[in-house]
């Protein structure tokens, strides 16, 4: 008798496990964590690693200047902000997409939000004062510590309601914001402001658009709207930022030119220039010249004047002067001077 019962109980207890795990299947893991991050379940709080599995019905918790990133089984990318506290509420991945739901409850601090493979309408999260209805990618929450929400769309479009309330309103124009305080006001803005975000500073109620975390890969916001965004929030980059930044305009810079040639045709190669050789005479050393290239400049002729032509003088002028071959004589009586020899004439 004390057997059968004994193999009862374990079948019951058996049964109860398999349930429970089918309730609390795997629905995610962290992939990265930042200082403590807190999973709370129904056993207690555990401390979260890289790697660790996130089930339904789970809460994670951040403390100050700590941060973590999920990657879910559907591919939807979750980053949790400092000081903040989510609650994994439903999750519903099935091969019908029509099957499929994913709810989020946000209860306090900020959250970055990219949708996976799931249809569009089927993410909801829930806030203290709004339900929003997920239409697009990529959105960024806030909720302070009155539960009033702020969100931020980055890409996409976004449906907001106040709870239990029909008067929603959509949000698709990115690097906008819309508000819901407790009493269902909805209030859109270009940027937040402290009429949203209380006494709080913009960076640190959005941190992954405020600089103090960065994010990477799927969860990065487009560079050049986080940059308007930071503008109009009147934040400004520290100089090793900006000179990182020309740095990285630089290189690309110098890719596109790479790519530029590399599409290019091949110029075509000149033809390599003859040589000619110059006839040496014997004893000399052979150099070797160049042909030189035709010149196509006009050249202007020197011209030299002409002498006129020298006249010819006669014999009879010649004895005048005096001069054979170059030589003055002076006639003497009896002798005759001639260009290296002497001799006498008889008379």
């Amino acid at each position: 008798m004390k057997l059968l019962l004994i193999f009862i109980a374990a079948v019951a207890l058996s049964i109860n496990l398999a349930i429970a795990g089918q309730h609390a299947a795997k629905i995610g893991k962290a992939v990265v964590v930042e200082n403590s991050v807190d999973l709370i379940t129904d056993q207690g709080a555990f401390e979260i690693v890289v790697g660790t599995d996130i089930r339904t019905r789970q809460t994670v918790n951040t403390g100050e200047n700590s941060s973590s990133q999920f990657t879910m089984s559907d591919d939807t990318r979750l980053a949790v902000g400092p000081n903040s506290q989510l609650l994994l509420d439903e999750f519903v991945y099935d091969p019908n997409p029509s099957n499929r739901k994913v709810v989020l409850k946000s209860i306090k601090g900020a959250l970055r939000f990219v949708t996976g493979k799931n249809p569009s309408n089927t993410y909801t999260i829930n806030t203290p004062t709004a339900v929003i209805g997920v239409r697009g990618t990529m959105f960024d929450i806030y909720i302070n510590d009155n539960g009033e929400t702020v969100v931020g769309l980055l890409k996409g479009k976004v449906n907001v309601c106040p709870p239990g309330s029909r008067q929603c309103q959509d949000l698709q124009t990115a690097g906008r914001f819309l508000s819901i305080d407790r009493q269902g006001r909805i209030r859109k803005a270009d940027r937040p402001d402290r009429a949203m975000l209380g006494n709080i500073s913009f960076a640190m109620a959005f941190p992954f658009l405020g600089g103090t975390k960065r994010l990477r890969g799927k969860l990065a916001a487009p560079g050049k709207l986080r940059q308007q965004i930071r503008k109009k929030a009147g934040l400004r980059d520290s100089p090793r930022k900006k000179i990182k930044r020309k740095a990285i305009k630089r290189k690309a810079i110098k890719r596109k030119a790479i790519k530029r040639k590399a599409i290019k045709p091949k110029a075509v190669k000149r033809k390599a220039v003859r040589k000619r050789v110059r006839p040496v005479p014997p004893g000399r050393k052979h150099k070797v010249t160049k042909r030189r290239k035709p010149v196509t400049a006009k050249i202007r002729l020197k011209t030299r004047k002409r002498k006129p032509p020298k006249r010819k003088q006669t014999g009879k002028r010649k004895k005048q002067r005096g001069k054979i071959n170059g030589i003055i004589i002076f006639p003497l009586p009896g002798s005759i001077y001639l260009p290296g020899k002497k001799k006498t004439i008889p008379q």
